[in-house]
């Protein structure tokens, strides 16, 4: 049992470490004022129901911190790196998904592409669609950071989809291997760890009055996502209007709801910034 003066020691010297360290952008002004940013270290789990849009969530931070200078490795388990690299390209290009898609591009389109490519192409952003298991997860990431050693960001899309080698008692259970390494890697590595994870069916349960508020309790299999992570984002949307609730953080009592338009053409969320 701690005194009240080493409990108080004990935080400021974690204050101390933590203010050492290095801390990127989002690349969105609201959610940075909430989570603080992106810390070396730590896991930052971002849950949504499937179509809502979490994958081109992700390609964008990974895309504002590779703006940043930095290096980032985006883990695909759902699109192919084709894809990713498509959809990449197209965001930055400003030209439609579907058309990009169906190969139904004009000259205008395939010059606002080869522009992008170009001029405003991310060689420190990296892609990987290759790897399932965790063991294969864990050996991409290392590799990557003895190849580079500032890899400062690693996103895995998603926490569900990632095979573990020994089969445990339960989904759950292996859910939690899953965290515990990532988590386990961010503090070894010394990089931010970005998760995808889905939530249940629940969440999309209406109450009078409009939508009821996310909690832990929607992640699947949430008991090791919700301890692991540092904070915790949920990322619903409606038609064009998305919402990334903060319901988890920390280091700190910045909880609340960052808005977006989303535009489906391209793929990107647009943050309405406001006066916090």
């Amino acid at each position: 049992m701690k005194t009240a003066a080493d409990g108080a020691k004990d935080f400021i010297e974690n204050l101390k470490i933590r203010k050492g360290r290095k801390v990127l952008s989002t690349g969105f002004k609201n959610l940075d004022h909430f989570v603080g940013g992106l810390f070396q270290g730590e896991l930052l789990l971002v849950g949504a129901r499937p179509g809502t849009g979490k994958s081109a969530f992700l390609m964008q931070i990974a895309e504002a911190v590779a703006r940043q200078g930095e290096l980032s490795l985006v883990l695909s388990l759902e699109m192919s790196e084709q894809q990713l690299q498509a959809r990449l390209l197209g965001g930055l290009a400003r030209v439609d998904a579907m058309l990009m898609r169906s190969g139904r591009v004009g000259q205008e389109e395939l010059r606002a592409l080869e522009i992008a490519s170009e001029t405003h192409w991310l060689p420190n952003l990296m892609t990987e669609d290759r790897t399932y298991t965790l063991e294969g997860i864990e050996s991409c990431i290392r590799s990557a950071k003895e190849a580079n050693s500032t890899l400062s960001l690693v996103i895995v899309d998603y926490i569900q989809r990632v095979r573990v080698g020994s089969k445990s008692a339960s989904r759950d259970a292996e859910i939690g291997v899953i965290s515990g390494k990532l988590t386990e890697l961010a503090k070894e590595l010394g990089v931010c760890m970005v998760a995808a994870a889905q939530l249940n069916r629940q969440i999309e349960t209406k109450k009078e009055g409009g939508p009821r508020k996310p909690q832990l309790s929607d992640l699947r299999e949430s008991g090791s996502l919700e301890q692991d992570a540092d904070a915790v984002i949920v990322l619903t949307r409606e038609g064009t209007e998305a919402v990334a609730h903060v319901i988890k953080n920390r280091h700190g009592e910045n909880f609340g709801e960052c808005y977006f338009d989303f535009y489906g053409g391209d793929c990107r969320f647009v943050e309405r910034v406001t006066g916090l």
